[in-house]
């Protein structure tokens, strides 16, 4: 990046910066004192509020105590700085005036409101802005302004999150301007976990995800779940399905409010899916993410000579922040940080700039987080379907093999076989060793690993471009019907070099119902490209015992070693976010062994490293004509013969 481009970014950004995130929700006015007033744009257009707030400006006492009054009803940025007192990091009392990422919180929702839409957030967050607070202090101007009569519930990860939120209530209560309003709050019915303001005729419940019954009683309209990626996923306590009891009891209409709230633990929990869908537009939730650039204090001021000194010596991680919204202030801060930490990858962890950070593993990702986003330019939505032939086992199962349509489909395509890859390709050429697929396979329950198979296109590799990953097969199927569907997959695309990790037929036979090698056996005499294990050809070892990969930790690290190797270097193209959620969660564990966090999966990083592990290892892609194509895609050197 030139000097000239990095001061143009970081000039776009810190105006962006200086603009308000509530848009044309407000407006500024200027009283005839001078005085400046922002306000809601609705109310900076009436007549009569403007007159109401230039006498309170001169000094009525009337005046003033209506125009508080007001302000506390109609503006809930002003109701946050008039009636909501809470502690800060030192203890001290204060009343909340919104930084930027509270007031875009706050905007969203209004938006929301003042549309007649249920309120509905996914609040993923990062570094300490006062993102439980600023929901706190918003449910509390629905409950003391808004709405009488209307309950909340909040339920945290622990007993002592949910006792600080029923401190945080009783504070604002117990500290409420008397000439706003006068306010009292005490237990329900003597249930610690209920507060009821008698006033507003409302009651507050606080639980814990182990002890959520105080919030089960009552029909609630707003509902705060804190920290939902922490809550466990067990038989004793699920959290995934308390956290769908709870949002199912709350009416699905406007002036309601369901905020799911948490920092990231990993993709692949309950908490990552609901991100995931609302990103996708599929939930009717809004998702707000505050990159660390956006609290203000993680900026450094610099003079003009040392702004460029700081453009010119920007490295790619840097230029990615300049184009995401951050300054060459924050960049400064950024690597003052950095220097403090004894590994880069920390930074990452503690203060992250998009999503996908926030979501990586916590622990020693095994996987460059950079190199890893990089891919999401790729991302794009696939074709969906299943595959179909004349059967589903034997010779029937590679006949007439196609893809049906439909949007559940477990089978996502981005490019189908034979694909003439944007022109690159005539009519009538075909590339023989085009396609490699590795099978990871899985289990039939749902709570079994997933089975994988990723297909890879190294047609590219004839114009020197990455390989792409064109297709992936995931579901939870018998271990017989996986193998005979990945055969399909290959034979759908082209007779493809088939490679299914064996495992888990050769050493663990109670993982599944009993039935070893010989459906293996049953597909080779069907499907020709089968890879086999050419290291392994010693005397008086049958063929059927070298078909398939064989995983060991030796193995493992090949696959893994493969796919760093080809994330780092772009050397293939990624277009799954399920893929890339995995690999961001993906470990070190200790002794050697590497693996996803406990709860989530690593079905899809096994696949893709294997294939593209296959593909590294299989001749290079040929240009042939139709009528030659099929021997020279069976003469694999890997192929069963």
């Amino acid at each position: 990046m030139n000097l000239n481009t990095a001061l143009e970014l970081h000039s776009r950004n810190l105006e962006r910066q200086r603009q308000s995130p509530w848009g044309t929700l407000r407006t500024t006015v200027t009283l005839p004192s001078g005085r400046k007033l922002s306000l809601p744009s609705w109310l900076a257009s009436d007549g009569d509020v403007l007159e109401l707030a230039n006498e309170a400006d001169r000094g009525d006492p009337g005046a003033r105590q209506a125009w508080r009054q007001l302000l506390a009803f109609s503006d809930v940025e002003a109701y946050c700085r008039l009636c909501v007192t809470i502690r800060d990091k030192r203890g001290r009392q204060r009343r909340l005036i919104p930084n930027r990422p509270q007031q875009r919180f706050l905007a969203t929702l209004e938006r929301m409101r003042l549309a007649g839409k249920p309120l509905r957030v996914v609040l993923l967050k990062a570094r300490q802005w006062g993102g439980s607070t600023i929901t706190q202090a918003y449910c509390s101007w629905l409950q003391t302004q808004r709405m009488r009569g209307s309950h909340l519930a909040v339920v945290a990860y622990t007993a002592t999150q949910a006792r600080w939120i029923r401190g945080m209530h009783t504070l604002i209560i117990r500290q409420y301007p008397e000439d706003i309003a006068r306010l009292t709050i005490r237990q329900y019915e003597r249930d610690p976990n209920l507060h009821y303001i008698p006033e507003r005729d409302c009651i507050i419940g606080v639980g814990s995800v182990h002890k959520p019954d105080a919030v089960r009683s009552f029909t609630f309209r707003f509902l705060h779940l804190s920290e939902v990626g922490l809550w466990p996923e067990k038989i004793t306590v699920s959290g995934s399905a308390l956290a769908q009891a709870l949002i199912g009891t709350v009416p699905q209409e406007e002036m309601t409010l369901v905020v799911l709230e948490s920092t990231a633990r990993g993709g692949g929990t309950y908490f990552h899916e609901q991100w995931q869908r609302a990103t996708r537009g599929e939930s009717g939730y809004v998702p707000i993410f505050v990159p660390w650039w956006e609290v203000e204090e993680y900026a450094f001021t610099l003079d003009r000579d040392e702004l460029e000194h700081v453009a010119r010596t920007l490295d790619a991680q840097e230029e990615q922040l300049l184009h995401l919204g951050a300054t060459l202030n924050h960049i400064v801060w950024r690597r003052a940080k950095k220097a403090e930490m004894s590994r880069e990858i920390d930074f990452a962890h503690e203060y992250p700039a998009t999503p996908e950070e926030a979501f990586a593993s916590s622990g020693r990702p095994v996987f460059d987080i950079f190199a890893v986003q990089m891919q999401r330019e790729h991302i794009r939505e696939p074709e969906r379907g299943f595959l179909r032939a004349r059967g589903i086992k034997g010779a029937d199962a590679l006949k007439d093999v196609r893809l049906e349509i439909h949007p559940e489909g477990e089978l996502w395509v981005w490019r189908r076989p034979g694909d003439r890859l944007g022109g690159l390709l005539k009519p009538g050429e075909q590339v023989a060793h085009r396609y490699a697929i590795f099978v990871d396979p899985g289990g039939r329950t749902d709570d079994a690993d997933w089975w994988v198979a990723t297909v890879v296109d190294r047609a590219w590799l004839l114009f020197d471009a990455p390989v792409e990953v064109v297709a992936r097969w995931r579901a939870h199927t018998r271990p017989d019907l996986g193998a005979w569907t990945a055969a399909q997959l290959g034979r759908w695309y082209q007779n493809a070099l088939l490679a299914i990790e064996v495992n888990r037929f050769r050493h663990r036979p109670d993982w599944e119902p009993e039935w070893s090698l010989a459906v293996l056996d049953e597909i080779r005499d069907h499907y020709s490209n089968l890879y086999i294990r050419q290291d392994l050809e010693k005397a008086g070892v049958p063929l059927l015992q070298r078909i398939g990969f064989l995983t060991t930790r030796h193995t493992k690290a090949q696959l893994i070693s493969t796919l760093m190797r080809h994330l780092e270097e772009g050397t293939f193209v990624e277009h799954d976010s399920r893929a890339l959620d995995e690999m961001l969660a993906y470990e070190y564990q200790g002794h050697g062994e590497m693996g996803a966090p406990p709860g989530l999966h690593d079905d899809i990083v096994i696949s893709t490293a294997g294939a593209l592990w296959l593909s590294d290892h299989m001749p290079p892609p040929v240009l042939t004509s139709e009528s030659s194509g099929k021997q020279a895609v069976l003469a694999s050197p890997f192929a069963v013969r």
